[in-house]
């Protein structure tokens, strides 16, 4: 293998023989006709890798750690004349190798961790479901166990972010200790939707009789009704939903859930009060720290510097082929 680092380059009138001559550090053509053509000053041309010199050895992995290791071992280590020389070679550069690979490897989790929350997008939900575990699954029971208990009507999970009320409100449907029932609210006919909340009702509280296990009603779309009080009609419709909701864990034995994000102040505001949403989960996306938005930045530039490093057009010579190609290269600093 040819290893051909390009320092510098320029257009020079030159001959068409390109015969390279050997010096310790240089390679340079001469000439036998007149034409142009790049002239190319060397560095480092054949088995470069010194494997004495830890510097050098830190360079190449820094270029070859995405490189398979057979890649790497028939590559880069066949200089050694003897199978035992070359394994050596070999042990010696994937030390180096994998230490790069340790560090892409720690610089990925460190952006996957700091990327969401620089991009506003980071929710810490672990307290969130702990509540939910404590006012709400701990309720069902200590209600099976026969000791006091106050299990919600209505579990409302509100904030600004996506992804972290659905993640909760998912967390909580996928739960084995209640059973789930998911209805859309469809705007245009409130009336069916309600009496469709209603039917389930009764029959929630007919499989609660049953086999003692509580229903959870998650109710889609359900802040569009909540939201809509600006007209008579809106708000006689949201007076039924309230009358429903208000005694439906005692009557029905049945939580209803919504997730929303828009802002509780757009809420006609007894629709939910604590007599009717008595559990209120709030997930906000949290902001960067200035420490933590420069730990980012410092991850992903030497991230971005390692993962672009590799060689460029990379090209191996086979005993068939010319020693030297204008055109064919390697572009590596070592």
């Amino acid at each position: 293998m040819k290893i051909q680092n390009i320092s510098s380059f320029k257009t020079v009138p030159i001959k068409h023989n390109n015969v390279l001559k050997q010096s310790k550090q240089n390679y340079l053509p001469t000439y036998t006709k007149d034409t142009f053509a790049k002239s190319i000053n060397f560095t480092g041309y054949y088995y470069s890798i010194n494997f004495k010199a830890p510097r050098n050895l830190k360079k190449f992995a820094e270029h070859f750690w995405q490189e398979d290791d057979d890649y790497i071992k028939s590559e880069l280590c066949n200089g050694a004349i003897t199978k035992k020389g070359r394994q050596q070679n070999f042990d010696t550069i994937m030390h180096y190798v994998n230490q790069v690979r340790a560090k892409m490897n720690k610089l990925g989790n460190k952006i996957n961790e700091l990327g969401p929350i620089v991009a506003g997008e980071y929710h810490d939900i672990v307290q969130q479901k702990r509540t939910v575990m404590h006012e709400f699954f701990d309720m069902l029971q200590a209600e099976k166990n026969g000791l006091p208990s106050k299990v919600p009507n209505g579990i409302l999970v509100y904030g600004n972010s996506k992804d972290g009320i659905d993640e909760l409100t998912n967390w909580i449907k996928s739960k084995s200790e209640i059973y789930t029932k998911e209805i859309d609210f469809d705007a245009q006919e409130p009336l069916d939707s309600l009496a469709q909340m209603t039917e389930l009702a009764k029959f929630a509280e007919q499989y609660y009789q049953a086999s003692g296990v509580r229903t959870l009603l998650f109710v889609n779309n359900l802040d569009e009704l909540l939201t809509n009080d600006d007209t008579l009609e809106g708000r006689a419709i949201i007076g039924r939903f309230k009358n429903f909701i208000e005694n439906i864990s005692q009557k029905y034995h049945t939580t209803v859930m919504m997730k929303t994000n828009k802002d509780l102040g757009d809420f006609e505001e007894a629709s939910i009060g604590d007599q009717r949403f008595d559990l209120k989960i709030k997930i906000n996306n949290r902001t960067a720290t200035p420490q933590e938005r420069e730990k980012y930045k410092a991850a992903k530039e030497e991230f971005d510097r390692l993962i672009n490093k590799s060689p460029i057009g990379v090209r191996t010579y086979t005993d068939d082929e010319p020693a030297f190609s204008f055109s064919d290269h390697w572009n590596m600093e070592i």
